[in-house]
């Protein structure tokens, strides 16, 4: 059983859990409980170690080349299609490009790697686990529940 590195957050805005597997792009969840967080996870981590040999084996990545006059008249079935089938479209004028399209769950992890915390994050996350220092999901999750649960012990004597 292979084990995987995620870093789980509490986002401080809505009160989600936020778990995220570094160097993994699209490999993020949230959720309200730990428990869903953690079914989330799995899910996601499942999704991602699958998905790519279907991708390799099915679907291949194409890019294409698009006059943006082009792109204009048929934008709706473009968009589809870059969605749907993970395609990425560069779209010219004149035979320069000027522009290209992507799912836009590529994109904002894209955005995620662009930002120095992130990308040292997941620097700091491969180091601890090639040195050894990572832990069973199940362990952290128990510690995770376990603080959450003396929190709520405290609020309920308040």
């Amino acid at each position: 059983m292979k084990s995987y590195t995620a870093i789980v957050e509490r986002c401080p805005q809505t009160g989600l859990y936020v778990a995220y597997v570094p160097g993994w792009p699209g490999a993020h969840t949230q959720a309200e409980t730990l428990d869903e967080l953690e079914g989330n996870l799995r899910e996601v981590i499942r999704s991602a170690v699958v998905a790519p040999k279907v991708a390799r084996s099915t679907l291949p990545r194409r890019i294409q080349r698009l006059p943006i006059t082009q792109a204009r008249i048929n934008l709706g079935a473009l968009v589809k299609r870059v969605r749907s089938h993970k395609e990425y479209v560069i779209l010219e004028k004149d035979g320069i490009p000027l522009a290209g399209l992507m799912d836009i769950d590529e994109f904002e992890d894209y955005l995620e790697l662009q930002d120095p915390k992130v990308r040292d994050d997941i620097r700091k996350s491969n180091e601890e686990y090639l040195a050894g220092k990572g832990r069973p999901y199940g362990e952290f999750l128990a510690d995770l529940r376990k603080e959450e649960q003396r929190k709520t012990k405290r609020r309920q004597r308040l």
